[in-house]
């Protein structure tokens, strides 16, 4: 918690915690199977339903791949 006060970030609970958790672990590309285990879930459909999160910052790339493709299937 003193770490959070000095950087200046707000303390969202123990879910927000866990949900950025795994959110960063998937973004650092860790397997959701071992997210599950480190969240201690009993079932990875938790973990990827409930848990991992994309972010703006993955959509917007992804998004942009999708426009190329289709603009290329209208060639």
């Amino acid at each position: 918690m003193p770490k959070l006060k000095e950087a200046n970030i707000e303390w969202a609970g123990w879910h927000g915690f866990r949900r950025g958790l795994a959110t960063n672990l998937y973004a650092l590309g860790i397997m959701e199977k071992l997210i599950k285990d480190i969240c201690r879930h009993a079932d990875i459909k938790v973990t990827g339903k409930h848990y991992i999160k994309s972010s703006t910052a993955q959509a917007q790339p992804a998004m942009k791949k999708l426009v190329q493709v289709f603009k290329k299937t209208q060639e």
